[in-house]
């Protein structure tokens, strides 16, 4: 009799929904097509309400975090069962505003158990995901791997991910993270991770796209002048390839080594650049990245006038946030020993022999020591492609005459 309650309550519900199925004298029931449909209505409803109210509570979870409310933020959550990783390393996911519900439940499905996924974060702005994370930021596998299987499902998704933090520190995180996004947003791979080396082209783009362009206005105007001799565009792409790997250049672009030293010496030509220097070098790959954003200008012939005169900024604010940041490491400041050795291999032109010779060392004690210090900084000095230059830039940045001068002075008077 139970049953048959039930299922009289059930015949009741739907034929609310489909009055034309209700039962007749004769006991027909309502059909099991329109049983099943009315009960997945139902179920689907359903499902939207909890998804709502879920997605209201984490935005209140979320809101308690970013008004600097830890505690309350983690209390609300234990509270809806939703506890929060005390370690977190914090994802900024951008994708378009039709595909955040997908792109949160693939989150969902792929992200560690504990993660917390904040798909509102407010007006314009990316989703965001808590990754549970150790204390020490050594590596950020498991924020590679959520990244790369959203980006596979979604190529124009692009990720973001900062270092690992508490709960007091997930704004700044979040900050972060938006920070790597930008710079995700120009990865071949849709990802990156804040560190404090993390693409200086970004924060100098809107001021040194003039002297940009105009370090690379003669290649960008080179016109052959003999079928077979190298064009603009083919000279951009060489420069390009040997700053980034100067010994595998020539196999990346696929041209005979004699070629690749042709047109080296017609770049060095056009340039009046001596890519044997340091300086030149590291402007050059600055030069090169800053064009290459999509924000920035344009290398190409016509790319409108190029203004001469046009200055690096190394005394823009946010650079020195980044020179100082990323030189903080090293031990004893800027007047400490591993400072010397890098001034003496930045001197030198990043030759070993010579550097190893006024240091006193032996080449491969030299190496040790460079690949230490680089270690220290979160560089690959002997083989990154763009290490050198950012080392260049960063210590152009931080010598500039000023007050303090030294990391350490710099840290007392703040």
């Amino acid at each position: 009799m139970g049953h048959a309650r039930r299922l009289d309550t059930v015949l009741e519900q739907a034929s609310a929904v489909f009055p034309g199925s209700a039962a007749g004298p004769g006991g027909a029931a309502v059909s099991p097509v329109d049983l099943a449909d009315w009960a997945a209505h139902r179920y689907a409803e359903a499902v939207r309400m909890v998804s709502d109210a879920e997605r209201r509570q984490r935005r209140a979870v979320w809101g308690l975090l970013c008004g600097e409310q830890p505690l309350a933020a983690a209390t609300m959550a234990e509270a809806l069962d939703w506890p929060l990783p005390p370690i977190a390393r914090v994802m900024a996911v951008a994708c378009d505003q039709e595909r955040r519900d997908a792109v949160a439940d693939l989150l969902r499905r792929t992200a560690p158990e504990g993660a917390w996924i904040v798909r509102d974060t407010g007006e314009g702005s990316p989703l965001a995901v808590l990754l549970p994370a150790g204390e020490r930021d050594s590596d950020d596998d498991v924020a590679q791997r959520v990244a790369r299987e959203l980006v596979r499902a979604y190529p124009q998704c692009r990720v973001g991910a900062s270092s690992p933090v508490d709960l007091a520190s997930v704004p700044g995180a979040f900050g972060q993270a938006r920070y790597a996004l930008t710079a995700a947003r120009v990865s071949v791979s849709g990802y990156a991770r804040f560190h404090a080396w993390l693409a200086p082209e970004l924060l100098m783009a809107g001021q040194a796209d003039a002297w940009a362009r105009e370090q690379l206005a003669p290649l960008a105007t080179h016109r052959a002048r003999r079928r077979g001799d190298p064009e603009a565009r083919e000279l951009l792409e060489t420069l390009g390839g040997w700053l980034a790997d100067r010994r595998g250049a020539g196999s990346r672009l696929g041209i005979h080594r004699n070629t690749l030293s042709g047109r080296l010496r017609l770049i060095e030509a056009l340039l009046d650049r001596d890519l044997h220097r340091i300086g030149d070098r590291a402007q050059l790959s600055l030069a090169l990245r800053i064009t290459a954003l999509p924000r920035g200008g344009r290398p190409e012939a016509d790319a409108g006038p190029v203004s001469a005169g046009a200055h690096l900024p190394l005394d823009h604010p946010a650079l020195d946030g980044w020179a100082f940041a990323g030189l903080r490491p090293l031990a004893g400041g800027l007047s400490g020993p591993d400072a010397h050795t890098l001034r003496v291999w930045l001197a030198n032109d990043t030759r070993l022999s010579a550097t190893a010779a006024e240091l006193g060392l032996t080449v491969p004690g030299a190496r040790k020591r460079l690949t230490r210090i680089g270690n220290v900084l979160g560089l690959d000095l002997l083989h990154g492609p763009h290490a050198e230059a950012d080392l260049w830039l960063a210590l152009q940045v931080a010598d500039r005459p000023r007050e303090p001068h030294t990391l350490t002075d710099r840290r007392r008077a703040s």
